[in-house]
């Protein structure tokens, strides 16, 4: 099964971070980051990455790599997107 993590940070990593989250979707994952990202500050930042639950005994995610990122464009307000 296919995990993939989703998280969202603000410009101002001082702060509390952002929002975040682990679903068996793709697309889901996707979607929850543009969500955030609407109406998020300038300079707010996604990204989401395929992960394995880790075999160490412990709840822990294993990193399989990013699928894509994505910020919000200052000047149009917009959600881009990288897929990588």
């Amino acid at each position: 099964m296919d995990l993939y993590a989703w998280d969202v940070e603000p410009p101002d990593t001082t702060r509390t971070s952002g929002a975040g989250g682990v679903t068996g979707d793709e697309s889901e994952a996707i979607g929850q980051v543009r969500r955030a990202l609407a109406g998020a500050p300038a300079g707010t930042s996604g990204v989401v990455r395929r992960v394995a639950i880790g075999e160490s005994g412990r709840v822990a995610y294993v990193n399989l790599g990013t699928v894509g990122r994505a910020w919000l464009d200052g000047a149009s307000g917009a959600v881009v997107w990288a897929r990588l």
